[in-house]
């Protein structure tokens, strides 16, 4: 009988869970943004972008851009290990997730929510 119940509560805790995660991600898909098509929620662009039809693409990209600059105002040497950090900063590598238009090369890089979202709208 114990099981049973610290089944039902796992079920509820899991529940609970998704249902938190649901709202955060529709709270994030209600902002409203400025794009080049006037201001409207995230939502509502990214539904206009697959009327377009325009496609997504998850890839990779550096964590930081390397900035030479500011790399030879780091310490560095035989005392400080900062430009060591800063180089492991620039080739972690991290995922990215993109929006193309139709028939253009350029993208908008988007989160992964609006990339979720763009997904669960084409299927």
């Amino acid at each position: 009988m114990e099981n049973t119940n610290s089944n039902e509560y796992r079920s509820a805790i899991v529940t609970n869970v998704t249902l938190a995660q649901k709202a955060k991600a529709e709270k994030s898909l209600n902002i409203q943004m400025r794009y080049s098509e006037g201001v409207m929620t995230k939502k509502a662009w990214i539904e206009l972008q697959l009327k377009k039809g325009s496609t997504v693409e998850q890839g990779t990209k550096n964590r930081i851009q390397f900035n030479r600059i500011k790399y030879n105002r780091m310490g560095g040497g035989i005392w400080s290990n900062e430009q060591d950090e800063y180089e492991k900063k620039c080739n972690e590598i991290v995922v990215s997730y993109k929006i193309y238009e139709a028939g253009k090369t350029s993208f908008y890089e988007i989160t992964k929510t609006e990339y979720d979202y763009f997904n669960s709208l084409k299927s």
